[in-house]
């Protein structure tokens, strides 16, 4: 809606209105929505690798994928025949603490990309208002 207004302004008989107003408006609307599209590029991303690896080599090395992936599965198996409990509880908390860590940044990116929609639905408003007043004064007008 919003280029066919700055790109049709003459059809749509909105002489009245100021084209290099048109025109910064357009610019602005074009920047902002690849400015937001970049944090939706973001907050879309996966997140398959983790912080870090384990601190101690050979042990707590089950739940993180880096980790997994460096062995081969009759190591891994071997290893989980092996674990104490102890040892379990320390890495299922680093596992909860990395899956927070994950979504804490995944929501702060949505979070971007909602405040984006919001500003470019209130440009389009403002555009849509201003045309809409353009209209009224224009039909008023002898």
């Amino acid at each position: 809606m919003n280029l066919l207004i700055a790109v049709r302004a003459d059809q749509l008989r909105l002489e009245g209105l100021s084209p290099s107003l048109l025109r910064v408006y357009l610019a602005s609307y074009v920047l902002l929505s690849l400015y937001f599209f970049a944090y939706a590029i973001a907050a879309l991303r996966p997140r398959l690798r983790q912080r870090g690896r384990s601190e101690q080599p050979g042990r707590g090395r089950l739940r993180l994928v880096d980790d997994i992936l460096d062995r081969s599965p009759d190591e891994y198996y071997a290893e989980w025949q092996q674990v104490q409990i102890g040892q379990l509880n320390r890495e299922m908390s680093n596992h909860a603490h990395i899956l927070a860590w994950t979504n804490a940044v995944k929501y702060a990116a949505l979070g971007r990309v909602y405040l984006g929609l919001i500003v470019l639905v209130a440009l389009t408003a403002i555009m849509v208002l201003t045309v809409g007043l353009h209209f009224i004064v224009m039909a008023r007008v002898p």
